[in-house]
């Protein structure tokens, strides 16, 4: 017996091994992969809390913060540990992404291993999990750590859950038992774990639901079902269901804050039911047929009202069949409502941002329908030697193929011009890849092509803010100033707490001769963002051609103490306290 456990553990840390080795296989182009600017910037690159690393000041910053237009403080601080170790190197944070997703695989294979004791189902679901192309955007997105993060936390925190079960099930099997200790010890686990993965990210908030469906499948114990079984384990969950309540709560506040939820009046609840319906559908399709995959999903132009009809009788259709098989087939339903439940968070039904759906939501709830698939698959290998080792022989088919595409998918994320190159072959109509090539083009100076793209952006969303923004930037550049002018505040009148906006619409004004509407914008950029070092320097250049210098010489300092390395700010605070009168009686000294 002794020697069978031994072999057993080997073979499992054998597997462990192959799972994560042939993970890093098919995420080999991620070493060669930069930033992109797709929140990459806002996460790291121009994010200077995150840029000067861990200190008291930054970890207050990160539990209160909506940066980003969410909450998630965990991930906060885990890049600007790396920063602190490392430096902005895109290698080292696209390396920690990589191993937590390789962390992520192994804890699945072994809790479903501890689970069910099943040896190749449990490996085969790890393996789709972590070679399926649908989650690159999940590891090889810089910004995207939230996902891998939290799933590492959720996973452990389900780990301890199956470890309080078991010692829940020795302790009320043993006569005159010790209070129940460990358990509960394990259960105390469980919950801080869940915590950290909601300060991660917060669509684990459907976990403890997760954790009732292990709890009939495959853990065993809806057996008390007519005793009051089924309440005594709803009431373990209220804790961890009283979290989520919470974070919900949190990070809408930080995401209508933000600006990034989308307004009623703008998406009709019964369009968002529409587009989550159809979104339902395009995963499980997406699952099957992962082609012209994007880093974003515009908006779908045209009515879904049949299409959403459609997925809405697949949906209960599938779910009717999944339930009336419970009793013969638990992993059906378990894995069914797994992915449909865990969706819920991004489905669209509270609307966030301007995509229709997107491939990283799909990191956790393919996790169902893979366990659907392959017990479902193993029940019916089990029927027949010759079947069950026909199936099992090509099992590594659909495994290598999701290998070969996740590796031709990583390399779309090198840079961001690649990226959205790729995004714009499959849809030529993607606003959103238009405006962020034109973005890199412009940085590049390839003016001509910077303009072309964000007006073919404009000319298919005449309403897209951040278009109207950059394409101001670009004439700016240019020269053409009345024009930058008219599309900064026709941006602002789309987006009036866009800080950016009002900062270069006030270079803009500034520049055109018109310093007191300048100065307006800059107050009104400092008062949405008021740590915003450049906002404070432009805000005193105007000052000071103003006359107003202690009032400049407050707003320089100012911005020297966000960002010490701000050169221009440097340069102009010392000339001025080194020529104006006014700020040398300021300072005691003589002029």
């Amino acid at each position: 017996m002794i020697e069978r456990h031994a072999k057993a553990r080997r073979a499992d840390w054998l597997v462990c091994a192959c799972l994560a080795g042939v993970a890093l296989l098919a995420y080999w182009p991620v070493w060669d992969c930069g930033f992109v600017n797709f929140d990459d910037p806002d996460y790291v690159q121009k994010n200077l809390r995150v840029l000067q690393g861990l200190s008291w000041e930054n970890l207050g910053w990160a539990l209160t913060s909506h940066a980003a237009a969410n909450w998630h403080p965990l991930t906060w601080l885990s890049l600007m540990l790396d920063c602190q170790l490392h430096g902005p190197n895109p290698f080292w944070l696209h390396l920690t992404n990589l191993a937590l997703h390789a962390a992520n695989i192994v804890l699945l294979f072994l809790l479903l291993r501890r689970m069910t004791g099943a040896l190749w189902p449990s490996a085969l679901v790890a393996g789709f999990f972590g070679l399926h192309p649908l989650h690159v955007e999940s590891v090889a997105w810089i910004a995207e750590r939230k996902d891998v993060l939290s799933t590492f936390f959720a996973l452990a925190a389900t780990w301890c859950y199956v470890r309080y079960v078991e010692a829940r099930r020795v302790e009320r099997s043993t006569l005159n038992a010790p209070r129940p200790s460990r358990a509960m010890r394990h259960y105390a686990f469980a919950l801080v774990l869940f915590a950290l993965a909601l300060m991660s990210k917060p669509m684990v908030v459907t976990f403890p639901l997760v954790w009732l469906l292990l709890d009939f499948w495959p853990l065993g114990r809806f057996a008390n079902w007519g005793k009051g079984g089924l309440a005594r384990l709803v009431a373990e969950k209220i804790p961890f269901l009283l979290l989520s309540a919470a974070t919900c709560v949190v990070v809408f506040w930080a995401q209508r804050a933000g600006g990034a939820v989308v307004a009623l009046a703008k998406a009709p609840f019964v369009h968002r039911l529409e587009n989550a319906l159809v979104s339902y559908g395009l995963y499980l399709w997406k699952t099957l047929w992962p082609a012209r995959l994007s880093a974003f999903y515009p908006r779908w132009t045209e009515p879904l009202l049949w299409p959403a009809i459609a997925a809405a009788l697949f949906l209960a259709g599938l779910t009717w069949l999944v339930v009336r098989s419970r009793e013969r087939h638990p992993y059906l339903l378990v894995g069914w409502l797994w992915y449909l439940g865990t969706l819920v968070p991004v489905i669209g039904l509270v609307k966030v941002g301007e995509h229709a759906l997107a491939d990283r939501y799909t990191y956790v709830p393919l996790i169902g329908i893979f366990i659907g698939i392959v017990w479902g698959v193993a029940y019916w290998a089990g029927r027949s030697p010759l079947i069950g080792g026909t199936i099992r022989f090509l099992a590594a088919a659909p495994l290598l193929l999701c290998a070969g595409t996740t590796f031709v998918q990583t390399r779309y994320w090198r840079d961001g011009r690649t990226l959205f190159e790729h995004a714009l072959q499959v849809n030529p109509n993607n606003a959103l890849a238009h405006n962020n090539l034109g973005i890199l083009l412009l940085h590049n100076g390839e003016m001509p092509e910077a303009m072309s793209h964000f007006r073919k952006a404009l000319e298919i969303n005449p309403d897209y803010a951040f278009a109207h923004y950059n394409l101001g930037n670009a004439l700016q550049q240019d020269g053409r100033l009345e024009e930058a002018i008219a599309h900064y505040e026709r941006a602002l009148e789309l987006e009036p707490a866009y800080a950016k906006a009002h900062n270069n619409l006030g270079n803009a004004l500034a520049k055109a001769g018109q310093p007191e509407r300048a100065v307006t914008h800059y107050q009104r950029a400092l008062a949405l963002q008021p740590d915003d070092a450049d906002t404070h320097n432009n805000l005193a250049n105007v000052l000071v051609r103003k006359g107003e210098v202690p009032d400049a010489i407050a707003h320089y300092q100012r911005a020297l103490a966000l960002d010490p390395n701000l050169v221009p700010a440097c340069n102009s605070l010392a000339w001025l306290l080194a020529t104006s009168p006014q700020a040398s009686l300021r300072n005691g000294t003589k002029a």
